[in-house]
C-alpha cells in the first residue's frame, strides 16, 4: 500500500496544470446537451436538494431559458424532465450547489503530462450569485454577460500565452502572500489579473468591454478559487488513474451527504450525512440560517491546501471564528498527522518554509480519528437568499470508515 500511495503522492506533487481556455460548458461536456444540468456532491436527486442547490438549478433553468419564471421553473425541474449529474462525473467541480448547464462559461485546466482536464464555471463575485441559491434577474443578467462578455474576452487573452497560464507558479506565489485558496484567494486574484490585463489590453476589441472584464477581475477577490478548483481537480484526476492505494482524490458534499473517493476504489462513492459548518454569520442572520455543508470546492483540501493550509493564511482564522496565528498553526499541524507528505513546489513561509499537506492518507484519518478540517461559505437554507455567513466544517468520519473497509475487501484483509 506505501508503494502505491508514492506513485499517487509522485502525480499529486508533478501535475503541470495550465489554464488554457474559457468556453461554453456544452463545448467541453457533452453530457450537458439537452435539459442536463450537473451539481456539487455525490449523486442526488431533486428532491433530496437543500434550498440553496434548488435555488441554484432554478436560476439556471431560467438562465437557459428552459422557463420564463420561477414558477414554471419549478414545475419544469418537479416534473423530472430535467436530468441530474454530479460534476465529478464528468471532469468538473462547482462551488456551493456547483450547478452548471450547457451555456455557461466554464474554465479548462489541462495537465501538460497528459490528457486530463477539467472545468469549472467562474466565480461571479459576491451579493446574490447563484452559486448560494439565488435566482434573480440581476443572477441571472450576470451569467449572460460572463457568457458572453467575460468569457470570450478571458478565452482570447488566455490564448496569447504560450501554452496558457501555468496555475503551479500562481500558486507558489501566492501561499507566500497569504492565500490558503478556499477563503482566501485575494493575492492569486491578483497576480492572475497582472498576467491577463496586459493581454486584454492588446486585444482588438472595444474598450468598453476590455474596462468590463479587467473592472470585474478587480473587484472579485475570490475569482482564483475557480480556477484551484479545476486545478485541484484535474491534479486529483491525474493522480487517481493509479487505481491502487489509500490516498483521497476527492472530498465533496451535496447538503445531504459528504462524499469521498480513494485512489484505490476508483469512481466509487464513500457517503455519510453532510455537517452543518460552525463559524461567523453575517448581520442578520444565525446558525438557524445556515444550510448543511455544500460544494465541490473542498477539492482544494484534498490537493493539501484550503483548511488543510490554514497557517498559510492565519488571517482567515478570524473571517471563520476559528481564531488566530496559534490556532492555525494548530489546524495545519493537525491536518500534518493525516497525510503523507508535502508538497515542495507549495512552500509555506509561516509554517518554517514546509510544503503544503500531500497526500490524505485514508488510513490515518480512521486510525487517528481526525477528519479533514474545510474551509467553507455558509449559505442560507432557504433558496433565493445567498450567503449568511463563513466558517469551517469537518469531513464526517464515517465516509472513511467505510471506504476503508471496502478497500480492505479489494486487497483481501479481513476486518472484524
Amino acid at each position: 500500500m506505501n508503494e502505491a500511495n508514492e506513485e499517487v503522492l509522485e502525480r499529486l506533487k508533478n501535475a503541470q496544470p495550465f489554464l488554457v481556455d474559457v468556453v461554453p460548458a456544452k463545448s467541453v461536456i457533452p453530457e450537458l446537451n439537452g435539459k442536463v444540468l450537473s451539481h456539487a456532491g455525490p449523486p442526488i436527486t431533486w428532491g433530496e436538494m437543500t434550498g440553496p442547490m434548488q435555488g441554484s438549478c432554478i436560476g439556471a433553468v431560467l438562465f437557459e431559458g428552459w422557463a420564463s419564471t420561477e414558477e414554471e421553473a419549478k414545475k419544469l425541474l418537479e416534473s423530472g424532465e430535467v436530468t441530474f449529474v454530479p460534476n465529478h462525473h464528468v471532469h468538473a467541480v462547482g462551488p456551493m450547489g456547483g450547478i452548471t448547464s450547457a451555456n455557461m462559461a466554464v474554465l479548462v485546466v489541462e495537465n501538460k503530462l497528459d490528457d486530463t482536464v477539467a472545468y469549472c464555471t467562474m466565480n461571479e463575485g459576491i451579493g446574490k450569485v447563484l452559486r448560494f441559491g439565488a435566482y434573480a434577474q440581476e443572477v441571472v443578467d450576470r451569467l449572460h454577460w460572463m457568457k458572453d462578455v467575460l468569457g470570450p474576452v478571458l478565452s482570447q487573452a488566455i490564448k496569447t500565452k504560450d501554452g496558457g497560464i501555468n496555475v503551479n507558479v500562481i500558486i507558489a506565489k501566492a501561499i507566500t502572500m497569504g492565500d490558503e485558496f478556499h477563503q482566501r484567494n485575494i493575492a492569486a486574484s491578483l497576480i492572475f489579473l497582472k498576467e491577463v490585463t496586459p493581454a486584454i489590453v492588446a486585444l482588438d476589441l472595444e474598450d468598453s468591454k476590455k474596462k468590463e472584464v479587467i473592472q470585474f477581475l478587480a473587484d472579485t477577490d475570490q475569482f482564483f478559487l475557480n480556477i484551484m478548483m479545476a486545478t485541484g481537480k484535474v491534479i486529483a484526476d491525474y493522480a487517481r488513474k493509479i487505481e491502487k492505494g489509500t490516498v483521497v482524490t476527492a472530498l465533496t458534499r451535496n447538503g445531504k451527504d459528504f462524499g469521498v473517493r480513494i485512489s484505490g476504489m476508483g469512481d466509487q462513492w464513500f457517503t455519510a450525512p453532510v455537517n452543518k459548518p460552525t463559524g461567523l454569520y453575517f448581520t442578520g442572520f444565525s446558525e438557524e440560517d445556515g444550510n448543511p455543508d455544500i460544494g465541490d470546492s473542498a477539492i482544494t483540501e484534498a490537493v493539501g491546501v484550503g483548511g488543510m493550509a490554514m497557517v498559510a493564511a492565519p488571517g482567515v482564522t478570524r473571517f471563520v471564528g476559528a481564531g488566530g496565528f496559534e490556532d492555525a498553526l494548530n489546524v495545519s499541524n493537525e491536518m500534518d498527522e493525516i497525510s503523507i507528505s508535502n508538497n515542495p513546489n507549495w512552500a509555506i513561509p509561516t509554517w518554517d518554509f514546509k510544503g503544503a499537506t500531500l497526500g490524505i492518507d485514508l488510513r490515518k484519518v480512521v486510525e487517528t480519528g481526525i477528519t479533514p478540517l474545510i474551509n467553507t461559505g455558509i449559505a442560507h437554507k432557504e433558496a433565493g437568499i445567498g450567503q449568511v455567513g463563513a466558517g469551517t466544517v469537518r469531513a464526517p468520519l464515517a465516509c472513511f470508515e467505510k471506504a476503508l473497509a471496502a478497500y480492505a475487501e479489494k486487497v483481501g484483509i479481513k476486518i472484524d
